[in-house]
């Protein structure tokens, strides 16, 4: 099973890595980062639909950083920050699917942890704020983490 958890932090680095140095990037590179993500495993469906979803953001964001004319807000330097100020929630959304695709299948604190931190980025509201995974865990549904 393809660990939910590091791809989430896989393609947070790409976002970085976009946003920070654009010119580094291209849509072809972009593709090849996706390529290689599953050398060794095939991903679920649901799984590969959130990875081609973030590669198609990735390119919107390094189309954006690139542009010379949005140099105005050029200056911040939080790659977080950049991403917010591109696309927002949009850009997030489909890192929150894949967390919450994780939890469902695997549930982990880590994911638990992701999906709480994502929601907030995607919907700018809390989710389950205050609650443990031990809690949330005890208390799930079959519909946890949607």
């Amino acid at each position: 099973m393809i660990d939910i958890d590091r791809l989430l932090d896989r393609i947070d680095e790409l976002y970085s890595a976009v946003v920070m140095d654009p010119t580094s990037w291209s849509n072809s590179t972009i593709h090849d980062w996706a390529g290689e993500l599953f050398d060794a495993e095939k991903p679920d469906r649901e799984t590969a639909r959130g990875v081609r979803r973030c590669v198609r953001a990735a390119t919107k964001l390094q189309l954006f950083w690139i542009d010379s004319s949005n140099s105005r807000v050029d200056d911040a330097e939080d790659w977080r920050t950049r991403v917010d100020i591109a696309l927002g929630g949009p850009a997030w959304r489909p890192t929150l699917e894949l967390a919450q695709h994780g939890l469902r299948s695997g549930p982990t604190p880590e994911l638990f942890a992701q999906v709480q931190h994502r929601f907030r980025l995607v919907y700018n509201q809390p989710w389950l704020e205050g609650v443990t995974y031990t809690e949330w865990k005890t208390a799930a549904s079959p519909e946890a983490g949607t």
